[in-house]
C-alpha cells in the first residue's frame, strides 16, 4: 500500500509515485519516481547504487520486480548510472 501523500497521480491503471529518503539521511537525496501503467513499471532516475538495492526492494513490493520493464536516466553521472 502505497501512502497518499507519496502518490503523484493514480487513475487506477496509471500512477506515479514517489519514492524517496532510502539513503536514509546519509547521502543526498534522490527523487526516484515509479511511473506504472497497466502493472508494468518504469523508474525515473534510480539514484545511486547505494540506494538501488533499497529501491528494487521496495519496487518489488509495490509492483513486484519483474513487472519493472524500463529505466530512465535523465543524465549521466557515474555515480547515478553505475547502479544500472
Amino acid at each position: 500500500m502505497v501512502p497518499e501523500e507519496r502518490k503523484i497521480f493514480d487513475n487506477g491503471s496509471h500512477k506515479n509515485i514517489l519514492l524517496e529518503d532510502f539513503g536514509h539521511g546519509e547521502m543526498v537525496q534522490a527523487n526516484v519516481h515509479l511511473i506504472v501503467d497497466n502493472g508494468q513499471g518504469m523508474i525515473l532516475d534510480p539514484g545511486g547504487h547505494k540506494v538501488f538495492k533499497h529501491l528494487l526492494s521496495e519496487i518489488g513490493s509495490l509492483i513486484g520486480i519483474d513487472n519493472l520493464r524500463y529505466i530512465f536516466l535523465s543524465h549521466q553521472d557515474p555515480g547515478y548510472c553505475c547502479c544500472c
